[in-house]
């Protein structure tokens, strides 16, 4: 499939910082410009901490591959075009169908993105114990099978648009409200994709270093079951009277270079192990958890906005294919779009087809 995206619309790189002036601006974030690169001015600090700042993109060259809300609203599905691919795609569950197309009306009076974790779901492991915080979002999908990716809050990359299931929603509901948040869409959900559980980036992180922490400590262990049998074959060639040059040698470097520097790495280890098992201890599930159980539908859009709760991030488009490609890394996202691809989830022929 070609990308529908002329080559050269985004090439203007001073039209394309007016546009990152113009985002930050609604967000109430004062801009200057120094050269082509908008720096923002500072930000007052007496706010409340825990209030989540608006994310903003500041990335030239992810700045440089978004696309314009006037280029995405051009590919949006018509509302009758969304609900035939719906109905298609549900296998003619018309009460799903019906009950989801009303969240394009429950999220326009939602302007702000919801703050905190208070709300929060998240389970126990039954078999390990560990606690999994619960996240859903959307698979944007808009015409010609193109997919919507949207800049992440922290780092310069691209993502699904995704975030925590909260107690008093419904999971589609927390799925729209997440998109609509983030990427600024509205629009019909398909039928929810497979659950996909991962490991957080720092629950991995963390894993690791205790897994060569604990590798380290078994090679000095090693060592100082090495350092007592030479110790004691020494002693028992000294006892005997037949100790060798190579003995004294050996048992003199034993003694400088290992056994002093034993005690002192058997402290170091009981500190550090001291330190993860209290770091790792918190009465807040939202600090506990390692694990992400994700719940993504697929999303026919019928409605692009130029304003939304987070409106700072970028959005772009890409084919099926390049989708696949640049979430290699990022499994998670992978296999949804996988399944979407494996299912034709993202076709639209089929469903222009059924309305002839």
């Amino acid at each position: 499939m070609v990308d529908a995206r002329g080559p050269t619309e985004l090439e203007d790189k001073h039209a394309m910082m007016m546009d990152a002036n113009s985002r930050l601006a609604k967000n109430g974030l004062p801009v200057q410009t120094a050269g082509v690169i908008p720096v923002v001015a500072p930000v007052p600090s007496n706010e409340d901490n825990t209030h989540k700042k608006n994310p903003v993109c500041l990335d030239p060259g992810l700045i440089k591959e978004a696309w314009k809300t006037e280029d995405l609203v051009k590919l949006a599905f018509k509302e009758e075009e969304a609900k035939a691919l719906a109905n298609l795609n549900m296998g003619n569950n018309q009460a799903n169908v019906t009950s989801l197309q009303h969240s394009s009306r429950i999220m326009v009076s939602a302007r702000e993105s919801r703050q905190g974790r208070e709300m929060q779901r998240y389970e126990r492991d039954s078999n390990t114990n560990q606690m999994i915080r619960l996240v859903t979002g959307c698979v944007p999908i808009l015409k010609g099978g193109n997919i919507m990716f949207v800049t992440a809050s922290r780092k310069s990359e691209w993502i699904l648009p995704k975030g925590g299931w909260e107690k008093d929603e419904e999971m589609w509901k927390s799925a729209t409200r997440e998109t609509h948040e983030e990427a600024g869409v509205l629009g019909i959900l398909g039928p929810k994709l497979t659950e996909i559980e991962y490991e957080t980036r720092k629950a991995k992180k963390r894993r690791l270093e205790q897994e060569e922490h604990k590798q380290k400590n078994e090679s000095s262990l090693t060592d100082t079951s090495d350092v007592e049998q030479v110790s004691l074959s020494s002693m028992a060639n000294q006892n005997s009277g037949t100790t060798t040059p190579e003995a004294k040698t050996v048992g003199a470097v034993l003694t400088e270079e290992v056994i002093n520097r034993i005690p002192n790495e058997s402290a170091s280890t009981r500190a550090s192990d001291e330190t993860c098992s209290v770091a790792s201890i918190r009465s807040d599930a939202s600090q506990q958890y390692s694990l992400v159980r994700l719940s993504l539908y697929p999303l026919y859009v019928t409605s692009v906005e130029s304003s939304w709760p987070e409106s700072g991030r970028l959005r772009k488009l890409v084919n099926i294919d390049e989708a696949l490609r640049m979430m290699e890394q990022r499994t998670e996202f992978y296999k949804s779009l996988l399944e979407v691809k494996e299912k034709g989830l993202h076709l639209v022929r089929e469903a222009s087809q059924t309305e002839k």
